[in-house]
């Protein structure tokens, strides 16, 4: 049971949490350590930042980061947020779809937002840079946004079924369960980027997308 590709973004982020409702305790087993990416940017934080974890999942980033931050964990399935709850009982976490929440609720001025394999979730231009543009306003004058995207155009059994606008269904676990995904090339997320204003500190292309963006020269 594969999703048509031609979805609104509310169509896409309702079967999203659809899916990972149904997959979460699994989906959370494959999902127990950092990948490399994300311990090289962890260093990247220091003692005492503020840091915002957009689409933290079972919040598996905590073990890449100090331990002495402040911490908010973000995702639409409140299946994966008991699993981090349970994992890091000391961290804040909440269920919402980050485009949607109210500032008020995530804070502002953090040193550092992480979008860890959430970004190529999300359809159309426009939605892509509405969530820059967010996240750059919830970040500190100093700030940073990392993220990552699957490289998919990398991949032969991934890219053979990629359509025309660059977008692809990624079926998970035993179920099946659909997950719409946009393969980015790199001239695509450094357009987004530029329109969103941020200024781009490096983009790094290996088995993911990995792009460091800034609020400052």
């Amino acid at each position: 049971m594969l999703m048509n590709m031609n979805l609104t973004y509310r169509e896409v982020i309702e079967q999203l949490k659809k899916t990972y409702e149904g997959v979460a305790k699994e989906f959370s087993q494959t999902r127990s350590k950092p990948w490399e990416e994300m311990e090289e940017l962890g260093r990247e934080v220091f003692e005492g930042a503020k840091v915002l974890d957009i689409g933290c999942g079972n919040g598996r980033l905590l073990s890449a980061l100090p331990e002495n931050i402040q911490y908010l964990g973000i995702d639409l399935c409140k299946g994966l947020i008991e699993e981090a709850r349970k994992k890091y009982p000391g961290r804040r976490f909440i269920v919402g779809d980050f485009l949607t929440l109210p500032y008020k609720r995530l804070g502002m001025d953090y040193d550092f937002i992480f979008a860890i394999a959430v970004f190529h979730h999300l359809p159309t231009f426009r939605t892509r840079l509405n969530f820059l543009k967010k996240a750059k306003k919830l970040l500190s004058k100093r700030g940073k946004l990392f993220l990552t995207v699957w490289n998919l155009w990398k991949e032969k059994k991934h890219r053979e079924k990629i359509n025309e606008n660059g977008d692809i269904i990624i079926p998970f676990g035993k179920e099946k369960a659909p997950r719409y995904y946009h393969a980015f090339r790199r001239e695509e997320i450094e357009e987004l980027a530029k329109k969103a204003g941020f200024v781009i500190e490096k983009i790094e292309e290996n088995r993911n997308l990995v792009a460091v963006l800034k609020c400052y020269d």
